[in-house]
């Protein structure tokens, strides 16, 4: 069966769909749409939402993560996705909503500040153009992308002072059992996904606010230490190796206030990189 995935560069989604299709061992190839060109192509399309992933698989057309992860079982039953659990069910549905928008609102708003992740990131992205003609056309695409992005000082304020009650909750998570064991469910790939585009390497600071950002003490957490301690797998069935495939290493970050605590953050040091 022909299996073609369609999204656009550096989605996390889209990350994660296609870390469930390795981890089934499907074959597929991938294209990308230019970002936000997908709010036009989709609806001429006539899919119901103009939102990424989208997974052609013969005749079927599937949109949207939990969606493609359920198709996914039916069209190869094992290694199985869908939870057995029903925290688990109730963590994907969280991951696919809360902190996947967290996470795209949060690396939306660096990429306003660091505009050179985007020469990078169109470098790993899957697209219809020709490879040259995007690096050509960089400077003035990437400006104009970033000016759509929906991404304000105050609503990094508020997705940084939300943040640690998401990682809790990752947290709690992992140490119940619920995600990052040996078998990996859909929620691991939803989870982990979102936490990579998190894990990017710093270089902008957030506006100053220092209260959420102090609260963030990531060194500590297991959701990150453990994705640190074994990103040099190139794929693998645990929570951890899940974070590091993707199309391109995020250069656009986030670091703590000014004077607030800057704790040693291992993970911060370009170790979530494009697999050669």
């Amino acid at each position: 069966m022909n299996v073609k995935l369609l999204g656009v560069p550096a989605s996390h989604p889209t990350l994660a769909v296609e870390l469930m299709l390795q981890h089934k061992g499907v074959a597929y190839t991938r294209r990308d749409l230019p970002n936000m060109t997908q709010r036009v192509v989709l609806p001429l399309l006539r899919f119901p939402a103009k939102t990424v992933p989208v997974l052609f698989a013969g005749g079927t057309r599937v949109q949207a993560t939990i969606r493609i992860a359920r198709f996914l079982d039916e069209l190869q039953p094992e290694p199985r996705l869908t939870p057995d659990d029903p925290r688990a069910v109730e963590l994907e549905a969280w991951a696919d909503d809360t902190l996947q928008d967290n996470a795209r609102r949060l690396g939306q708003w660096a990429a306003k500040r660091d505009r050179s992740s985007l020469a990078e990131i169109a470098e790993g992205a899957h697209l219809f153009l020709p490879k040259p003609l995007v690096r050509a056309t960089m400077p003035v695409l990437g400006r104009a992308l970033v000016a759509l992005f929906p991404a304000s000082d105050e609503g990094a304020r508020q997705r940084l002072a939300e943040l640690p009650e998401h990682l809790d909750r990752v947290d709690a998570a992992i140490a119940d059992g619920v995600i990052g064991c040996d078998e990996p469910n859909a929620a691991d790939f939803q989870v982990a996904t979102s936490l990579r585009l998190l894990s990017c390497s710093s270089r902008c600071d957030p506006p100053s606010s220092r209260a959420p950002a102090a609260r963030w003490q990531c060194a500590s957490r297991p959701s990150i230490r453990d994705a640190s301690a074994r990103s040099s797998q190139t794929r693998g069935s645990n929570l951890s190796a899940m974070a590091r495939p993707g199309p391109a290493r995020c250069q656009t970050p986030l670091r703590e206030a000014d004077g607030a605590a800057k704790p040693n953050r291992p993970w911060r040091r370009g170790r979530f990189r494009r697999d050669a």
